[in-house]
């Protein structure tokens, strides 16, 4: 049984097709939400906030009414983790916490005080720990984030952790595939190479968007030729829903001399259109953070995709690993040792390559991929489900 808040509530444009992507067995119970016309002049638009409470007694109705097996909540939004100790401590219900992203992140510390930011930090500080100390169990995107939670609270120990990346799903694909979407973003134009990238641009990725256009300004002299044919695509470059939501890309590409090579769609999309972007791309940007932990939760659609594709990361990266070993691309790392900005003329020579030879970064290998993908991920998590639930009380 899945519980979520209505969609009548949520504020980004919704994708109605992605009710069709959800198994026809999957009971699903929708909750109301403040409204944001009420939240928002107090501050609070996060939909976890407003939808807690309604959240809160739908799932303790249920497991009171109707028994349960198990609890499982992901982050982010991180305050619905909060009510997991209360139903466990009133039905015995053990409960698994999520982290598709860390709810304090790395740097959370430097946050100017008495600020927005800096309230909802607190929050998640007097909360968390007081969560996870309960948790049965708790799964994690990558070992990275796996470790800087276990940094955080040492009362917490290895055995306590299963990593299961986010991964793909090729029905997706294939749902795609079955019907005609338009993709207003990526215009198609004779000898134009597009070079898509989808999804946020946060701020500890800056530095290496800023790398990636420097390197793209130093084909203007060195390959004029290349350099003409080059399109960035950017779409859902803010994760914001709203319209008016403000330029994350353009702004770097000004500032670089190329913002005739770019175009942006900053508001968020719905996750149909943003795969339809990626099958659109004739090659996918990703672009890592300084944070060594960062993992990319969409490299397995961008892989799934099929299109060459032109990664600049971290070393110590997850990302890494896996792309060198699925294939389909070409990466291009840095470190400590070799910050971003030492890796210019290597990113323009990759760009070069993208736009000559696209064919020479290779093909996915189906094998290595499958690990990644929605069947094993599901398996794994089914495995600590059943782990849980028979080591509950002994």
């Amino acid at each position: 049984m899945v519980f979520c808040v209505h969609e009548r509530f949520h504020e980004q444009r919704l994708d109605w097709d992605l009710a069709e992507l959800v198994g026809g067995g999957a009971r699903v119970v929708k909750v109301g939400a403040w409204p944001t016309r009420w939240s928002r002049r107090v501050g609070i638009g996060d939909l976890g906030m407003r939808g807690y409470g309604a959240l809160k007694r739908a799932v303790s109705g249920c497991v009171r009414d109707e028994g349960a097996d198990l609890l499982f909540i992901t982050v982010l939004p991180g305050l619905p983790i909060a009510m997991a100790p209360r139903i466990k401590r009133a039905h015995g219900l053990p409960f698994v916490v999520d982290y598709q992203d860390p709810w304090l992140p790395r740097g959370h510390e430097q946050v100017r005080p008495l600020t927005k930011r800096w309230a909802v930090h607190q929050l998640a500080r007097w909360i968390e720990p007081r969560v996870l100390r309960q948790a049965d169990h708790i799964t994690t995107v990558s070992d990275g984030t796996s470790a800087l939670i276990r940094s955080r609270y040492p009362f917490l120990g290895p055995e306590r952790f299963t990593t299961h990346p986010i991964g793909g799903d090729p029905l997706d694909f294939a749902f795609l595939a079955a019907r005609q979407r338009p993709c207003p973003w990526v215009e198609q134009r004779a000898r134009r190479v597009n070079i898509c990238y989808v999804g946020n641009v946060w701020e500890r990725a800056l530095r290496t968007l800023r790398a990636v256009f420097d390197a793209a300004a130093l084909l203007r002299e060195r390959r004029p030729d290349v350099f003409g044919r080059l399109h960035f695509v950017f779409v859902g470059s803010s994760n914001q829903p709203d319209a008016a939501a403000a330029e994350v890309a353009l702004p770097i590409a000004r500032a670089a001399g190329i913002a005739e090579l770019v175009s942006e769609e900053p508001s968020r999309v719905p996750y149909l259109d943003a795969l339809n972007v990626l099958l659109q791309a004739d090659v996918i940007l990703m672009i890592g953070s300084d944070d060594p932990h960062y993992t990319a939760s969409k490299l397995y659609p961008v892989l799934l995709a099929r299109r060459p594709v032109l990664g600049v990361f971290h070393e110590a990266s997850s990302v890494c690993e896996i792309a060198e070993a699925v294939g389909g691309g070409r990466l291009v790392t840095f470190g400590e040792g070799a910050p971003v900005e030492a890796r210019i003329g290597e990113i323009a020579d990759a760009l070069v390559e993208t736009v000559e030879a696209p064919g020479a970064l290779g093909s996915v290998d189906e094998e290595r991929l499958a690990p990644y993908l929605a069947p094993s991920i599901a398996k794994g998590f089914a495995r600590v489900f059943d782990a849980v639930v028979e080591g509950h009380g002994q």
